[in-house]
């Protein structure tokens, strides 16, 4: 995909969560922002041919790894925390919060290998307290279908961040991408936008202009101008006051005496 397919894949996205936005206000909910805690302890009855997993943490555009963790005896333990931000949306009349939907991937990561052990949703929406953090159960999440397929273990905590709505950027916020970068070695995520104004960067670079270059070789050269000393200035030009040519002395008239005189 290139650059003008992802900025207008983005943009649209942003009108999307707008249009949302303004509907849900149209009915009278209020938006609640709150931080999520995923306490992920270990996945069990992971199937043979897997050596290492981690678990990814989706909701929309936004994703959280943990750190692989080995697997032995059919046992991955993480024990590693997860946060995101997102905002819910609160019904005032019976204070309940509309469905939010998040997906936890179990899945090997070994070079250009992903392969997937499971997959399960949640809803966070069942998890939210505006007043306080819940009691967090441990959660044993299935992957699959069937009494052996493996689960996933964790624990789910939210503390209410403050009112606002995420209309204009995504329901859950860059603070996932802090996440990212703390809970697993060297891994992250950029998002779709940062990648395109990076590839729009590299795109964008030129060579110095020939005045650039030649201004860095008369520097080189210890200032040297090429342009010839042509005196101090006096003000004006030749040409706009012309020097004058002294005027001639004055002529003395001699005159002879008159008869009377002598």
């Amino acid at each position: 995909m290139c650059i003008r397919d992802r900025v207008s894949t983005q943009s649209t996205g942003i009108r999307q969560r707008a249009m949302k936005s303004m509907l849900r206000r149209a009915k009278g909910l209020e938006p609640n922002k709150f931080l999520f805690t995923v306490l992920v302890h270990n996945t069990t009855n992971v199937p043979s041919g897997f050596t290492s997993l981690t678990v990814e943490w989706k909701r929309g555009r936004k994703i959280v790894f943990t750190q692989a963790a080995l697997v032995n005896g059919g046992t991955a333990s993480f024990e590693q925390e997860l946060k995101m931000v997102c905002t819910l949306y609160q019904d005032p009349s019976d204070k309940s919060y509309q469905e939010k939907t998040t997906r936890f991937v179990v899945r090997q990561r070994l070079g250009k290998s992903k392969k997937k052990v499971g997959e399960v949703e949640i809803d966070l929406a069942n998890y939210a307290n505006k007043e306080g953090s819940l009691a967090a159960p441990v959660l044993s999440l299935p992957l699959g279908k069937g009494a052996s397929s493996p689960s996933l273990s964790v624990e789910v905590r939210s503390h209410w961040v403050g009112d606002g709505d995420d209309s204009e950027g995504s329901e859950c916020s860059d603070m996932s991408r802090c996440s990212v970068d703390t809970s697993m070695s060297g891994a992250s995520m950029a998002s779709t936008s940062s990648e395109a104004l990076r590839l729009s960067s590299n795109a964008t670079k030129t060579s110095p202009s020939p005045a650039a270059q030649r201004a860095a070789q008369m520097a080189a050269r210890g200032g040297a101008s090429s342009t010839p000393n042509r005196g101090p200035y006096t003000g004006a030009s030749p040409e706009a006051s012309p020097v004058r040519p002294a005027p001639p002395p004055a002529c003395l008239l001699y005159t002879s005496p008159s008869p009377r005189d002598s």
